[in-house]
């Protein structure tokens, strides 16, 4: 697990289902199923449309091939965290919102995107990325800024380590829904150190 799955894995339990939309080789999720030291879920299916990522990772994990687009083949609510890792600015505009929207219907709990803060361009990526090369879907079309995060709804930060953005939204809850039950962990917290 890389330095952005350590990240991740401070928002998502152990009996969580998550589903990996656009993952890639799962570089930030690498061996998530509870070895010691790495990213722990209950399970994770990979989704992506370059099928030469699939196959490095198809013997690790469970994975669909299928167009970002096609995102409707999920029930709502059917998984409890969407992660959306490097993926928006791989696609149009409209089709990263439209994206953002059908997240947030699957998404019990959670939906984290992680995505380039700034338009960049990244042609020598389509090249090679990874090790694998020729990937037509590498090429970045578009960014979705900060502001439009939190016009969205999500709680936004700029990672120390890249610059990038982490944007995160928690899916069914307020924050005067989870105050209460803060509150009571910072109260047993307290006491526990008190002990």
């Amino acid at each position: 697990m890389n330095w952005f799955g350590k990240i991740i894995q401070n928002y998502i339990d152990p009996t969580d289902t998550v589903l990996d939309l656009g993952c890639g080789i799962m570089q930030a999720t690498t061996d998530i199923l509870g070895e010691p030291g790495n990213l722990c879920c209950k399970v994770i299916l990979g989704v992506d449309v370059f099928q030469k990522y699939l196959d490095h990772i198809k013997y690790r994990y469970p994975t669909l091939l299928m167009d970002l687009k096609n995102t409707a083949v999920f029930l709502d609510k059917s998984y409890d965290v969407v992660l959306c890792i490097d993926v928006l600015e791989h696609l149009e505009k409209m089709e990263a919102i439209l994206l953002i929207s059908e997240m947030e219907r699957i998404a019990r709990k959670l939906v984290i995107i992680y995505t380039p803060k700034d338009f960049v361009l990244n042609d020598d990526h389509v090249k090679e990325a990874w090790g694998f090369v020729n990937n037509p879907f590498q090429i970045h079309k578009s960014n979705i800024s900060q502001e439009e995060f939190l016009g969205m709804g999500f709680k936004v930060n700029t990672t120390s380590i890249d610059g990038n953005t982490f944007a995160i939204k928690f899916i069914g809850y307020t924050e005067a829904s989870i105050r209460p039950l803060r509150n009571k962990i910072m109260c047993i917290l307290r006491r526990m150190l008190k002990l």
